[in-house]
């Protein structure tokens, strides 16, 4: 035992010398990112994107006093306008719900699980169900959180294309022209050259769904039917 003690201790301490001697690929803020801070366990590749925009955003809101989360007014006008949009949703989600009770049943009696088990299996899917929002509020909060930070940056950072996406609309050459703003302020910096023109590659690319169209950024994405 105390053998594989001393033995574990040596390996932390390979570990560690090894992590402190990896030349840095980028840092954000105080944070310094190294190359075996953007493998995954299961050895997939971590896009930079992903650990420097949230230490960014996150710092960019503490700093300005910022929230995105949307007042009670907004929140309810946006419900109305999704239950008059979605007038079946509840019947919907319903039918979704006998659909999976019935699926539990069959994948229950397929593994010949007992009765207790299935009922088991039943009343965990029902207890999760009784402790979930409507859809018309799901949608509310993944929506209007997005939104409202969109809306902010291409307020405040040069307006420009929007880019339509299925979460909802960006504020495209906006939250480029904020990223490019906080490396400038040195907020964070990428090393390698190639690594950094990764970074960027997303807002260098085109697509078919962005656009410059007032009229569309308007009544599509600054004033959406649920905002009037």
């Amino acid at each position: 035992m105390k053998f594989l003690s001393v033995a574990v201790f040596f390996m932390l301490l390979i570990t560690q010398t090894s992590n402190a001697n990896e030349q840095p690929v980028a840092t954000v803020l105080d944070q310094t990112i190294s190359p075996s801070d953007l493998i995954r366990e299961d050895g997939q590749q971590i896009p930079l994107t992903r650990l420097i925009i949230p230490t960014l955003l996150q710092h960019y809101k503490a700093d300005n006093n910022l929230s995105f989360e949307p007042t009670p007014e907004e929140r309810q006008r946006f419900i109305v306008w999704f239950n008059k949009q979605n007038a079946d949703h509840e019947e919907d989600t319903r039918k979704r719900k006998q659909d999976t009770l019935a699926q539990i049943k069959a994948l229950a009696k397929e593994n010949g699980l007992s009765k207790e088990e299935t009922e088991k299996q039943i009343n965990a899917f029902l207890d999760m169900s009784a402790n979930q929002p409507p859809m018309d509020e799901r949608m509310a909060d993944f929506v209007l959180p997005h939104w409202k930070s969109q809306v902010y940056f291409y307020k405040n950072y040069g307006g420009g294309r929007i880019l339509w996406q299925q979460r909802g609309t960006e504020a495209f050459d906006a939250f480029h022209n904020w990223l490019k703003s906080q490396e400038e302020k040195g907020n964070f910096k990428i090393f390698a050259q190639k690594d950094r023109d990764a970074f960027y590659d997303y807002w260098n690319r085109e697509s078919s769904f962005l656009t410059s169209d007032e009229e569309a950024i308007n009544e599509g994405f600054l004033q959406p039917p649920w905002s009037r």
